[in-house]
């Protein structure tokens, strides 16, 4: 906690600051900041998870591992792709909690994976649902974070979420390892198999991140609803 304190110390008496504590004056940037943050947390803590029960549980190598990833990310440059589109339509706000909703279900999916079954039914579904929910969250709240400031501030306001989303990713990442490995640690005290634990540790690891996913829903309902026209959305993705 002292680095930060640190920081916004040293940026409040800057006369050119790296980062002008003013912009969190903004409503939309600092619920998109803390909207990019938990997704973060989510997309990390899945990707971790998941890579090492395909691994680990299943067997998989690290190229068929990574190679079922594919599908997730497919959907995720269409979800990236389709909400650029229907943003001025539909608002910042309803889609970023269309997106949060299906990072939630596509969680929940994926934690009901067990040690067995098919790739197609038990990993396939989650996956394809939580790579469209990430970005067609992720984009509307980083055009809103944008959208939202002075023209010549965009550039700080985009490293502002960027920092945000990967120290969110990193924390979210540190609290749900650090319960998964301690639930696995715990089933195999009570006696319980190798393989039953680390699923038993999957699937806690991946209740967490949907939790996650669920506050975001929350504070995704209390976004600012705007309409960016096409210029602005243009000017947020350059930015970003």
């Amino acid at each position: 906690m002292t680095l930060p304190v640190v920081f916004v110390g040293v940026e409040a008496r800057s006369a050119a600051p790296l980062v002008p504590l003013r912009l969190f004056s903004s409503r939309a940037l600092s619920v998109s900041s803390g909207a990019l943050a938990l997704n973060g947390a989510a997309f990390l803590s899945m990707f971790f998870l998941t890579a090492l029960y395909l691994q680990q549980v299943r067997g998989a190598s690290p190229l068929t591992a990574g190679l079922q990833f594919l599908p997730m990310g497919a959907t995720a440059i269409a979800g990236a792709a389709i909400a650029t589109q229907l943003v001025h339509r539909l608002g910042t706000r309803t889609l970023q909690v269309i997106g949060a909703l299906l990072s939630v279900v596509g969680l929940l999916l994926l934690g009901g994976a067990g040690a067995t079954g098919s790739y197609a039914s038990e990993l396939l579904p989650g996956l394809l649902l939580f790579g469209l929910g990430i970005t067609t969250l992720g984009v509307p709240a980083q055009i809103s974070a944008i959208s939202d400031v002075e023209h010549h501030e965009a550039g700080a306001a985009s490293g502002v979420v960027t920092a945000v989303y990967q120290v969110g990713g990193a924390l979210g990442l540190a609290i749900v390892t650090t319960l998964s490995i301690t639930h696995v640690t715990d089933a195999l005290g009570r006696g319980a198999g190798q393989q039953q634990a680390l699923v038993d540790g999957f699937h806690r690891g991946l209740l967490i991140a949907a939790v996650f996913a669920i506050a975001n829903v929350v504070i995704s309902l209390a976004t600012p609803q705007l309409r960016p026209d096409a210029e602005q959305v243009a000017e947020a993705a350059v930015a970003v």
